[in-house]
């Protein structure tokens, strides 16, 4: 992932949090996280984020899903 697709990612999501300014994002070693967003992104965006290499986990064995969950948390590894 570079600067660009973590950044557009981020943006992206924002417009779906609440709180724009506000909304929490954390880290774990080299993977940044943008917790469930508030409302859910459109099919194009959630495309975007794939391409921008975002990605959701929906189950505990850390497997990425092709589909989006609007409950999910988003990962982007940097």
């Amino acid at each position: 992932m570079t600067s660009l697709e973590l950044i557009e990612g981020l943006q992206i999501l924002q417009t779906h949090y609440a709180e724009q300014h506000g909304y929490t994002i954390c880290c774990g070693h080299d993977v940044i996280y943008a917790y469930a967003t508030d409302t859910p992104l459109s099919n194009e965006e959630f495309i975007r984020m794939k391409k921008l290499h975002w990605y959701q986990v929906i189950d505990s064995a850390d497997v990425e899903d092709e589909e989006y969950s609007p409950d999910a948390t988003w990962r982007g590894f940097v």
